[in-house]
């Protein structure tokens, strides 16, 4: 994207605590989480990938195989076994703040970060991006999918709200936003660390 170029000469503070992107399905969490990942030097991981790798099937087929109730328990066992490394960008799962005690144990380690988007912008956003059929909104038309996006976010934007930081406005100011956060959340413990006679980086 045009916008990636913008933030390559930016200098920003090393990180090694897990940084984790929330928000609703078509906030864009995997294109800003792969970009934002390639301005700090990091890994990137999808969650919902890394599942299906480790399952060996798609999201939608865990679902109809073992329903929800089964999926929620693999999100978090694999939520727990990626944060475990160094400085990744993990893009979440719409969901997976919203059950067991994730949100709470993201926050406890590493950095959360919500990609805000209105109702409105997100429907648009998903029908524009048909071409990447999501199961849940198979058969949706125009006004179904704004319906289905406005209740859906109703009921998990009190979660989405726990997180440490929160980017709104365009993609190219939110990745602004996200790695001036980040910068001076690392320079900030980097501090800290330092003030305390240690020398670790975040």
């Amino acid at each position: 994207m045009a916008f990636q170029k913008k933030f390559r000469h930016m200098k920003t503070a090393s990180i090694n605590k897990p940084v984790f992107l929330i928000g609703y399905m078509g906030a864009g969490k995997t294109t800003l989480g792969q970009i934002l990942a390639n301005r700090l030097g990091s890994a990137f991981l999808d969650l919902d990938r890394y599942i299906e790798k480790q399952e060996g099937k798609s999201i939608s087929r865990i679902f109809a195989d073992s329903g929800e109730t089964a999926f929620r328990r693999i999100e978090s066992k694999a939520l727990r076994s990626i944060s475990k490394l160094e400085g990744i960008i993990v893009a979440t799962g719409g969901g997976c703040p919203c059950f067991a005690d994730n949100m709470d144990y993201m926050n406890a380690c590493g950095y959360t970060i919500y990609l805000r988007w209105e109702a409105r912008e997100l429907a648009e956003r998903l029908q524009a991006d048909r071409k990447n059929e999501r199961p849940l909104l198979a058969g949706l038309d125009a006004t179904a999918l704004s319906d289905f996006v406005v209740q859906g976010l109703s009921k998990r934007e009190a979660s989405y709200h726990q997180a440490q930081f929160c980017v709104s406005g365009t993609e190219s100011e939110m990745l602004r936003q996200m790695t001036q956060e980040l910068q001076k959340a690392a320079s900030n413990t980097v501090g800290t660390m330092v003030a305390n006679g240690e020398h670790q980086k975040l």
